[in-house]
């Protein structure tokens, strides 16, 4: 098993980091991932841009060097970790770089082109690893040295379509929908600010490249359509993936500072009232085998435009009816 064959296991969160959490030694690679489709024995080259750091005092030095790769949870998170060199179905013992150690001038980029060779061993389906760069040599690697501020990856996603010139037959993706759900426990809204969550199961050995669809919003007044994964993720195989979306209007007036914006709103959803039950319809139809539709519901009562339309309408009805009793007991003492 491999899992018994790995040295060291380090997680990172994702795959460029922000500048903000990278030091000033760390280098930002492009691209960022590779996809790529062979079989056994075929060769490959490919160029891999360093990307020199402005606020550098001088030349930064780093190790490169492949890894192996692990999707992890249902997030962004990835698990890297050093293969075991005598495993020639790790996709990682598949590259070949020119060097170990690169030197990045300050705000100048240095390209490296490097090869990949998928090996007679390779699994059918896709196998992953990346390139990553690092302070620390990787001989000396120990998952206390490594974090998500020393290290940048470059992913390498490598699909293998036929072994030893016969064509993987169970090659494919195989996308189910695990759950679709308004995000929140009591399913009532005021207007908008609506969460989604979304948890799509991809059983295949494929991964499944950018599915995207729609989620629409159906009841009283107009339909609205939001787009689904509009972030272009991806799911790996034998994985699953949670997808986060929220309807905002961007036309709405958010704030309330003062009784001026209160009323905003009130007109605002009174000019695109919405109210009563709706039904948010999930639909991933690109890039997804099979296609998945869903459906679940939820309210949304304005309570602002109600309690506006109480007191315009019924706060005064309720005093012209205390008036009225008001002279009737009058004209009843005088007769």
């Amino acid at each position: 098993m491999k899992s018994f064959k790995k040295l060291f296991v380090v997680v990172l969160s994702t795959i460029i980091l922000s500048s903000t959490l990278l030091p000033a030694f760390a280098i930002p690679m492009s691209p960022d991932k590779y996809y790529i489709d062979g079989s056994t024995g075929e060769t490959f080259q490919y160029e891999l841009t360093l990307m020199g750091n402005q606020d550098t005092d001088e030349a930064v030095q780093l190790y490169i060097f492949p890894v192996g790769m692990i999707k992890n949870g249902v997030d962004n998170d990835r698990i890297f970790y050093m293969p075991d060199p005598n495993d020639m179905s790790e996709a990682a013992n598949w590259i070949s770089l020119p060097t170990s150690v690169v030197s990045i001038p300050k705000g100048e980029d240095v390209k490296i082109t490097w090869t990949l060779n998928i090996a007679q061993e390779a699994d059918c389906g896709t196998n992953l690893a990346g390139i990553m760069t690092s302070r620390f040599n990787p001989e000396d690697l120990d998952s206390n040295d490594i974090g998500i501020k020393t290290n940048v990856v470059s992913q390498v996603h490598v699909n293998v379509l036929n072994r030893q010139d016969s064509i993987c037959p169970e090659n494919g993706v195989l996308l189910s929908l695990s759950d679709f759900k308004v995000d929140k426990k009591i399913k009532l809204f005021e207007y908008d600010n609506i969460p989604f969550y979304t948890l799509v199961t991809n059983q295949g050995n494929l991964i499944s490249r950018e599915p995207q669809g729609y989620i629409e919003l159906i009841g009283f007044g107009e339909k609205i359509t939001i787009p689904f994964n509009d972030e272009k993720l991806d799911i790996y195989p034998n994985t699953s993936r949670a997808f986060n979306d929220v309807w905002l209007d961007t036309e709405y007036p958010r704030e309330v500072k003062s009784v001026g914006d209160f009323f905003k709103q009130v007109i605002y959803q009174l000019g695109h009232l919405r109210i009563g039950k709706y039904t948010a319809r999930l639909g991933i139809t690109k890039n997804a085998q099979p296609q998945i539709v869903s459906e679940v519901s939820l309210w949304i009562i304005p309570w602002k435009l109600i309690l506006m339309l109480v007191i315009i309408v019924v706060v005064p009805l309720t005093i012209t009816n205390m008036m009225h009793r008001m002279r009737e007991d009058k004209s009843k003492k005088k007769s």
